[in-house]
């Protein structure tokens, strides 16, 4: 499980990397998800990822910043559905206008958190 706290975090850190380098990158992603069975999708990965971390936490080095992370996610995949299609569109559409450097620097606190992450794995 731990390996898989790992990986997420990786995938994180390339993805906060990416942003950073080439907010087109977040751009095109943003419109992939935005779709409507694939926002639900996005709900259901973020549960999983939620609850693979809390149950990864106990065998990571400091499983806090695990936690903490799983229960973000967890509140991330609940809060798609409780807030609807709609509204979910609305709140990533505000990230999708934001400018390149607004959106480099989340890029580049994604990038952080991901190796705050990785340390903590």
């Amino acid at each position: 499980m731990q390996i898989l706290v790992w990986l997420v975090a990786f995938m994180m850190a390339v993805m906060g990397l990416m942003i950073s380098i080439r907010p087109k990158f977040i751009r095109g992603m943003i419109s992939f998800w935005k779709q409507d069975k694939r926002l639900m999708l996005g709900g259901i990965l973020n549960l999983v990822i939620g609850i693979i971390f809390l149950a990864a936490a106990r065998q990571c080095k400091v499983p806090l910043v695990v936690v903490i992370f799983g229960l973000l996610s967890l509140l991330k995949g609940v809060f798609r559905f409780v807030l609807g299609v709609e509204k979910v569109k609305k709140i990533i559409s505000w990230y999708e206008r934001q400018s390149d450097l607004v959106l480099r620097c989340m890029g580049l606190l994604v990038l952080v958190l991901a190796l705050g992450l990785i340390y903590a794995a």
